[in-house]
């Protein structure tokens, strides 16, 4: 919880002295001022930066995205939580009976196996955001043969919601691999 302190800041948690937000950690505010802003500092902010690929799967319903991060925390994650829209495509990580919307791997990991439901036949689209030193993501499509590098352009397919969800491989390659 967070909690208001003299100063009209906020402190994270009663018992954390160093007030720093933990990854995975948050918090909500109640804004109540005519034209409310929230600003933090980078002065708490960790110097380690981790890779990651964001992975945007979109259709008619919407989009909807999966997080993979290179932080060395070999598969830990955040669970995916259901859309309140049921029409939209979900992308996610499988990992030993749950389905994760934020996976972590080691940065030598070559090859992640990506689910994809999309609830309904149409047709959609894959592209991906990568932060980091990627020469290339490579979006297989197990179902077509289809190859397709991310960075360079988006994948675009037609899906029905009886498709295998373990459609695709993301390969990478990236700055500490080459």
């Amino acid at each position: 919880f967070a909690y208001v302190n003299e100063e009209g800041g906020y402190s994270y948690g009663k018992d954390n002295e160093d007030n720093i937000i933990k990854v995975g950690d948050g918090f909500f505010v109640l804004a109540t001022a005519e034209e409310p802003s929230l600003s933090y500092g980078d002065t708490k902010r960790g110097d380690a930066k981790s890779e990651s690929i964001n992975l945007i799967a979109t259709g008619d319903a919407g989009n909807d995205n999966l997080i993979i991060s290179f932080d060395g925390a070999e598969d830990k994650g955040f669970n995916k939580l259901e859309n309140f829209n049921k029409g939209i495509a979900e992308i996610y990580v499988a990992n030993n009976g749950s389905r994760y919307a934020i996976m972590s791997y080691d940065e030598n990991v070559a090859e992640i196996p990506v689910n994809f439901d999309a609830k309904q036949m149409g047709n959609y689209t894959i592209n991906a955001i990568a932060n980091g030193k990627f020469s290339s993501v490579i979006l297989v499509d197990r179902f077509t043969g289809v190859e397709t590098n991310l960075l360079l352009e988006d994948y675009n397919f037609t899906a029905t919601g009886s498709d295998n969800h373990d459609r695709f491989i993301v390969k990478m390659v990236n700055g500490q691999q080459t």
